[in-house]
């Protein structure tokens, strides 16, 4: 597969930050959304769509298989499928995700080059909201962020347990 370019590591990419990222316009990436049922970013305010972490990796593996491994579109989601069931009967499929860099590891020119200056003020008013919100929502992220780490510590348990 595709050595990705690294990109920065946020809560939320709007789909013209998805569609630089993917390499793909973003006519396409409304398309792929028709096509692959496993692709369903989170929609808000006035029906803007809102990628995650993992809907990047999901749209950056689905242009492995379409643009460098050839499957046709059918062929793609049968393999999406087979690998989400072997997932459920085995141990994770590894996907070769893209490098990831937090904020202070970027210069901040390089990553940022290819988009407009107005989307990256939007993108930078969007960022302090989801902060404000992050900090009015911080003893339930607290909460969660325990029971996360013991569900961690179980399952790294299993699976030392699994590989004997």
């Amino acid at each position: 597969m595709t050595e990705h370019p690294a990109f920065p590591r946020k809560l939320f990419y709007r789909i013209q930050e998805a569609s630089a990222i993917v390499g793909v316009e973003a006519y396409v990436l409304r398309y792929w959304e028709t096509r692959f049922p496993q692709l369903k970013p989170e929609r808000f305010g006035n029906d803007q769509r809102r990628y995650r972490q993992a809907d990047i990796e999901l749209l950056l593996y689905i242009r492995d298989l379409l643009y460098d491994e050839k499957y046709t579109i059918e062929g793609a989601i049968e393999r999406l499928q087979r690998d989400k069931e072997a997932e459920q009967v085995a141990e994770p499929i590894p996907l070769q995700r893209p490098p990831v860099l937090d904020d202070d590891e970027t210069d901040g020119h390089q990553l940022h080059s290819r988009i407009p200056l107005a989307m990256q003020m939007e993108l930078l008013e969007e960022q302090e909201e989801l902060e404000e919100t992050r900090r009015d929502s911080a003893p339930r992220n607290e909460e969660l962020l325990a029971l996360l780490r013991t569900i961690r510590v179980e399952l790294e348990d299993l699976r030392r347990h699994l590989s004997r």
